[in-house]
């Protein structure tokens, strides 16, 4: 009995190291120009990873501000939702620093639809849009300055 547990030893760390070496020549195989996929067996060949879930969605990291500009060297790119103070997605933008992804409720675009939605100021004069004041004007409409 005694003669058998050496030769089983050998014969576990025989299979651990044909396991580890099979791995690691293996990897640099599998990982260049293939997509992953999460939910299909066919991802699109244009993704790294594509994910199909009916009824579900993709939950990216939730951070509040002091964690999300605690992370140290992040990629440019780099996506994360932020909780607080001001709830919404920033990316890391490369030398501009953390970018806010703005909603149409809450900033951007201002006239993206032609609809002013918020009050516009232009060479330091407060205009009002939107309202019945607003009138055909020399970039496609203008409107009458605050309290005219």
């Amino acid at each position: 009995m005694t003669t058998l547990l050496p030769a089983a030893a050998s014969r576990g760390r025989r299979a651990r190291l044909i396991l580890a070496v099979s791995l690691l020549l293996g990897l640099p195989l599998v990982g260049q120009g293939q997509s992953v996929g999460i939910g299909t067996t066919a991802p699109d060949a244009s993704a790294v990873l594509e994910l199909a879930a009916a009824g579900k969605g993709l939950l990216i990291p939730r951070l509040d501000s002091a964690a999300r500009v605690a992370i140290t060297a992040p990629a440019t790119g780099l996506l994360v939702f932020q909780t607080a103070p001001r709830p919404g997605f920033y990316y890391y933008g490369g030398a501009a620093g953390w970018l806010f992804l703005a909603d149409k409720a809450r900033g951007g675009d201002n006239l993206g639809n032609g609809v002013a939605t918020r009050a516009i100021t232009c060479r330091a004069t407060p205009w009002w849009a939107p309202g019945p004041s607003c009138r055909p004007g020399w970039w496609a409409w203008a409107c009458a300055p605050t309290g005219a």
